[in-house]
């Protein structure tokens, strides 16, 4: 059984007008739903991205160095988009993204200590991928502690023997994953709206067409776009 897979750069233009669409509906349409319902489907395919580039790039420390420098860029457009306020203490998405992404350098690792056994370094493991889900929830990041473990999440699916051995299945598993982590998200926060951001499980995973990646400038779409929504906001 074959499925059709979209290129990794296909999958960056669909999280991007997701995006576009959920953030056109938060800052001039914030009682119309259905531009938030679409917009759900954005994150997943971003937390994707990161959990797949943490395990092409060899310079994960690089990476994550590059998210946390653009979160700081990025803080002051977000604070004026969504609060008109020059600074707010909810903090955007590249926090989150920076969170997830040391969440995936943590699973890489093969042990964190040395002279822990197998166990102990899982065990270990799953505590430090959960302080990095706390940091998200004190800090107020964008999609707070369920982002960061969304990403932590899709790493660790695609690490899985059963992902790696069964290429057919690689989609639902991936799907299963983020409908199961994200009904019970949904459930005790009693958010049902972010249901529909399972959808975008169905996109996933991403073929191994080789494309020139997009390179920096695509982190400055994030940034650019919020302070052109806040000028227009303005008028």
């Amino acid at each position: 059984m074959t499925t059709h897979k979209f290129s990794r750069n296909t999958l960056k233009l669909f999280a991007f007008l997701f995006m576009f669409i959920d953030h056109v509906g938060a800052i001039f349409f914030p009682a119309v739903l259905w531009y938030r319902t679409i917009g759900r489907l954005s994150f997943p395919l971003f937390a994707y991205l990161i959990a797949d580039g943490m395990d092409r790039t060899h310079h994960q420390g690089k990476m994550i160095a590059r998210l946390l420098i653009f979160a700081l860029i990025s803080q002051i457009p977000y604070s004026l988009a969504f609060t008109n306020q020059f600074w707010s203490w909810n903090l955007n998405i590249f926090f989150t993204l920076g969170l997830g992404a040391v969440c995936c350098l943590i699973i890489r690792q093969p042990y964190v200590f040395k002279n822990i056994n197998t166990n102990g370094q899982k065990v270990l493991k799953a505590l430090l991928i959960l302080l990095c889900a706390g940091f998200a929830y004190v800090l107020h990041t964008d999609y707070s502690f369920y982002g960061v473990l969304m990403i932590a999440l899709l790493y660790y699916v695609q690490h899985s023997n059963l992902y790696m051995k069964f290429a057919e299945i690689q989609k639902y598993l991936l799907f299963f994953a983020l409908f199961i982590l994200t009904f019970l998200y949904a459930f005790f926060s009693r958010d049902f709206l972010q249901m529909s951001c399972v959808l975008s499980g169905l996109l996933m995973p991403h073929s191994q067409k080789h494309e020139k990646p997009w390179g920096v400038w695509a982190y400055c779409i994030y940034p650019l776009h919020l302070l052109l929504f806040w000028q227009l906001r303005k008028l």
